[in-house]
């Protein structure tokens, strides 16, 4: 629930690629988003490569074909949160709490 407010600047500026009617969906993107990267962080033993690499790769598509449509992206921007509700549900649903929880120390030095 941090990560919505922490960018909340950026959807202020008024700019037409983040409109404040979008927010409270991104923020729901921001929660699925959160699943799935703590999903992929303790499934790698804690690979933080892996979850940039995801960010930047769920990024994408949302910079390069959906923020350039300006006031007409709310239906494409809507479909990509779904999409990513879907993700994290089935990840949720596929895994459980133990995937999604620490449950021992990641990356330690072994003796």
């Amino acid at each position: 629930m941090v990560w919505g407010p922490w960018h909340l600047p950026l959807w202020l500026t008024g700019q037409e690629s983040h409109p404040i009617s979008l927010f409270a969906a991104f923020v729901v993107s921001v929660i699925c988003m959160s699943v799935l990267c703590t999903w992929m962080y303790n499934g790698t033993g804690g690979s933080l490569l892996i979850v940039v690499l995801f960010h930047a790769t769920a990024n994408l598509p949302v910079t390069i074909m959906i923020a350039p449509l300006g006031k007409d992206m709310a239906p494409s921007f809507l479909t990509f949160v779904g999409l990513m509700v879907v993700a994290a549900t089935v990840v949720v649903i596929a895994t459980g709490a133990a995937q999604l929880s620490r449950t021992r120390q990641k990356q330690v030095e072994l003796p």
